[in-house]
């Protein structure tokens, strides 16, 4: 139950005015912030998740199927069917994919399950892929060393 804590008084000349309790503006001031703090959090996880699926499709769609940690471990990621090289649709796709997942962990422990499953996927699947690869319709391929 709410108690309206709201002073109430009529000033010298007849004018009736409503003040706060001093007491409450603490808790107001409190409220405002936490507010500021949702409200700033949640523009954070917005921007993550734009920056991090840009990330990973530009540099797929146009780093020859690469990321930094992709070519430093010598993997490209290919189209499943013809190991052609990544559209940038696919790159997009797969990469938008990968990150709703990391936004999934938001939502505690369910979207942690989920996350964790589309990783250890690979090692399960026949063909090795996550299912941002499935959903991308992509797979990630060791590079073939030359013995030169």
């Amino acid at each position: 139950m709410l108690v309206d804590r709201t002073v109430r008084r009529t000033s010298p000349s007849g004018v009736r005015q409503s003040i706060a309790d001093p007491a409450e503006v603490p808790l107001r001031l409190g409220e405002v912030l936490a507010g500021a703090l949702h409200a700033g959090a949640l523009g954070l996880i917005a921007m993550n998740f734009v920056a991090a699926s840009r990330y990973g499709a530009l540099l797929l769609a146009f780093w020859d199927g690469h990321t930094v940690g992709m070519r430093l471990f010598k993997l490209r990621c290919v189209d499943a069917t013809t190991q052609a090289p990544v559209t940038a649709q696919q790159a997009f796709i797969r990469s938008l994919t990968a990150q709703a997942f990391v936004v999934l962990e938001v939502f505690g422990f369910f979207g942690s399950l989920v996350e964790v499953a589309d990783l250890l996927r690979p090692l399960w699947d026949k063909r090795n892929q996550t299912l941002h690869d499935k959903v991308g319709k992509t797979v990630v391929l060791g590079e073939l060393v030359s013995t030169k």
